[in-house]
């Protein structure tokens, strides 16, 4: 099945532009979530929820606006919403890259890899219990992860720079 271009026409609010600091921002955002990997006293329920928090500020560092994302879903590109109606959502879960991060904590070459799949996409909210319900049904599923989840949920993903069908 090959995947489509499609011509996007996305409201302004919403076009990705790219933070001119993005570079730092993803920097910091690294560091700090190194920093918290080596404090070997904390405990790890702290710790998760610190590297979970830690996470929005990775995969917030790129856009201008936490729902002008490079990835946005076909519903989410296709008319103005109301606020609240729209989800920063992270394409492979909080979950397992903190789990994958905090297995490889002294490794700086993992982390970095890791991070590269902090990835966000922007989705509505209908879409995001589409994905719950999902997510739940193939929980025990370790390949459930990523761009699968947004297909086993029939949810279409566009690259809103290049126009290209992702899932």
């Amino acid at each position: 099945m090959q995947k489509k271009n499609i011509t996007i026409s996305i409201p302004d609010e919403r076009q990705f532009k790219r933070h001119k600091n993005a570079n730092k921002r993803k920097e910091r955002a690294k560091e700090a979530i190194e920093v918290v990997l080596s404090i070997k006293k904390l405990h790890v329920s702290v710790k998760k929820d610190v590297l979970r928090r830690l996470l929005y500020a990775w995969t917030q560092a790129e856009p201008q606006n936490p729902h002008a994302t490079k990835f946005q879903s076909a519903s989410a590109m296709s008319k103005i919403h109301a606020r609240g109606s729209l989800v920063h959502e992270h394409v492979w879960t909080r979950k397992s890259v903190v789990e994958e991060l905090s297995n490889n904590a002294t490794d700086t070459k993992a982390i970095g890899k890791i991070l590269n799949r902090a990835i966000a996409c922007t989705i509505t909210r209908d879409e995001d219990n589409a994905l719950r319900v999902s997510d739940n049904k193939f929980k025990h599923n370790k390949r459930h992860n990523g761009w699968t989840r947004y297909k086993k949920a029939g949810i279409d993903v566009y690259d809103v720079v290049t126009g290209k069908k992702k899932c």
